[in-house]
C-alpha cells in the first residue's frame, strides 16, 4: 500500500511538533540548556517558539509550497526546509530590530536633550491641567480655603522657572496675575475676575511649552539618526553573533535551493502531477 503524500499543512505541523520533541528529556541539565536557547529566541533549535503563531507559520510554509510547487515527497522536504529557513530569517530580523531599538532608547535616555524633553512634556501636562481647572471650576471660599490650589500654583511656577530655554515673558505674566489675585482678594472670598485672569496667562505658557516641545521632538529625531549612524552598527557581541547566524541561514537557504534544482533535474517523476496544496487545521 502506497503511503499518502503529506500536505503542506501536515508537513508544517509535523516539523513544528517534531522540533519541540527532539533532544533529551530526562536530563535536567540538558533541558535547562535547551530552554536557555529558547529564552534567547533566535538561536533556538525549535521551529516555533512560545508566543509564535502556528497559523502564521503554516501559512508561510504553504506560500512556499505554492511558489515552488513540489511534485513529489523529495521536493516537498526540500521546500519545507527552505520555508523553515525563511521563518528563522524573519524571526532574526525581528530580534535584530528589537535589540537596535532598545540600544537606541538606552543611548537617547543618557542625553541631556531627552531629559529636557521629558521635563518639558511634564510641565506642559501640568500647565494644561491647571488652565482647565481655572476655566472649568469656579473658585469657592476664602484665600485660606483655596490654599491647596494656590500652593500648587506656586510649585508649578518653581518648576517652570527651573525649565531650561522657556521664555520668561509668559512666566512673568502668570506671576503678575497670581499677585493681583492675592492682592485683590479679601479674607471672605476670592476675587472672581482675578482668578479667571489666571486662565489666559496659563494658556500663554501652554503655547510656549508646546512650541518648545515641538522643537525638542525635531531635535530628538535628528539625534536618533546620529546615534543610529555612529553607535548602532553591528559592533556589539550579540549583534555580531546575530550577523554570523544570518549569514549561516542565508548560506543554508542557497544550498537548499541548489538541492531543489538537483532533485528536480534527477526526478523520475518530473512530468507527474504536482502536490496538491491544502490548507486545513492540523490537530
Amino acid at each position: 500500500m502506497e503511503r499518502a503524500e503529506q500536505t503542506p499543512s501536515q508537513i508544517a505541523a509535523s516539523r513544528a511538533n517534531g522540533a519541540k520533541s527532539q533532544g533529551p528529556t530526562t536530563a535536567e541539565g540538558k533541558a535547562s540548556s535547551s530552554m536557555n536557547a529558547v529564552s534567547h529566541g533566535v538561536f533556538s533549535k525549535q521551529i516555533l517558539l512560545p508566543g509564535e503563531d502556528f497559523g502564521q507559520y503554516r501559512e508561510s510554509v504553504s506560500d512556499y509550497f505554492l511558489a515552488f510547487a513540489p511534485k513529489n515527497g523529495a521536493e516537498a522536504n526540500v521546500v519545507a526546509e527552505i520555508a523553515d529557513l525563511a521563518w528563522r530569517l524573519q524571526r532574526l530580523s525581528s530580534i535584530e530590530n528589537g535589540i537596535m531599538m532598545r540600544r537606541l532608547q538606552e543611548h537617547l535616555e543618557e542625553t541631556k536633550l531627552f531629559r529636557l524633553r521629558y521635563q518639558t512634556r511634564n510641565c506642559l501636562i501640568a500647565v494644561r491641567s491647571a488652565a482647565s481647572t481655572v476655566e472649568e471650576v469656579a473658585p469657592r471660599g476664602t484665600v485660606s480655603e483655596m490654599a491647596s490650589f494656590l500652593d500648587g500654583l506656586d510649585q508649578l511656577l518653581v518648576m517652570l522657572w527651573g525649565l531650561e530655554d522657556l521664555p520668561a515673558g509668559p512666566l512673568g505674566s502668570l506671576e503678575a496675575a497670581q499677585e493681583r489675585l492675592l492682592a485683590d482678594s479679601d479674607g471672605s472670598s476670592i476675587n472672581q475676575q482675578r482668578y479667571r485672569d489666571l486662565g489666559p496667562a496659563l494658556r500663554k505658557i501652554e503655547e510656549a511649552l508646546g512650541e518648545k516641545l515641538l522643537g525638542e521632538n525635531e531635535q530628538l529625531e535628528e539625534l536618533k539618526k546620529e546615534i543610529a549612524k555612529n553607535h548602532l552598527l553591528l559592533n556589539g557581541h550579540d549583534l555580531k553573533r546575530l550577523e554570523k547566524y544570518r549569514r549561516g541561514l542565508e548560506q543554508a537557504t542557497a544550498r537548499q535551493l541548489e538541492t531543489l534544482k538537483t532533485v528536480r533535474a534527477s526526478s523520475v517523476l518530473g512530468g507527474g502531477e504536482k502536490m496538491e496544496v491544502q490548507l486545513r487545521v492540523v490537530k
